[in-house]
């Protein structure tokens, strides 16, 4: 883990060198750098993230023109795709080619991506949401090196959400059992605190989990 002051652009280019080959690499969105990807590539690893704020270009008659995502929007709607794949080049630059995984979204997702957008950017004076978030905010945009052949559109997503879903097991347990609070004390009394908290989330979750399949069959 890193300080909650600390960039997070910052130590996704600083920890580049921690990428081991073949490793599956899940990143939040902040740390999403062509940097960073880059790295992944050259150490023959792989990734799976959100499509970060970056332009998005695709190869047509030898050039590579912008992401018209305005006909993209109306051609998943109009032939009702579940999803769309594509390979894109991120970056006029760093001419990065990622696989692209579009996911749509149901309208109240989008809808509350949107009202949030709106709420943060009222903190900034004449700010407006462009065209082309307010369409982006219809989808789950995933960017992957992983082959079709290795994981499908849906497994994408699955992975994705999979790390989401451990994530906010860690943030539980550090605000509601604090387990990340550790006062001066000898190894051996803190290992035994550890397996103690940790027994209890076990013990706790598996409660949980008897009582809610309970509620469910009645």
């Amino acid at each position: 883990s890193t300080k909650a002051t600390r960039n997070d652009q910052t130590d996704s280019k600083e920890t580049v060198n921690d990428i081991k080959q073949g490793s599956l690499n899940i990143r939040d969105l902040g740390y999403i750098t062509p940097t960073y990807l880059k790295a992944v590539d050259k150490n023959n690893a792989y990734y799976i993230n959100r499509l970060p704020k970056i332009g998005v270009y695709q190869l047509k008659e030898d050039r590579n023109e912008s992401m018209d995502w305005k006909s993209l929007d109306k051609s998943i709607k109009e032939k009702r795709l579940n999803h769309l794949e594509l390979e894109v080049i991120l970056g006029k630059e760093d001419k990065l080619g990622t696989r692209m995984v579009i996911i749509p979204v149901p309208e109240n997702v989008a809808r509350k991506r949107i009202h949030k957008a709106k709420q943060g950017g009222k903190r900034s004076n004449g700010y407006q949401l462009s065209k082309e978030y307010k369409l982006k905010a219809h989808y789950n945009i995933f960017i992957t090196n992983v082959p079709k052949e290795v994981l499908t559109a849906k497994e994408v997503f699955e992975a994705y959400t999979l790390r989401w879903q451990i994530e906010l097991v860690f943030k539980t347990w550090k605000s509601n059992l604090n387990i990340n609070k550790v006062k001066a004390m000898k190894k051996e009394r803190m290992e035994c605190q550890l397996i103690a908290k940790l027994i209890w989330i076990l013990l706790s979750s598996k409660i949980f989990q008897m009582a809610n399949n309970a509620l469910k069959a009645n």
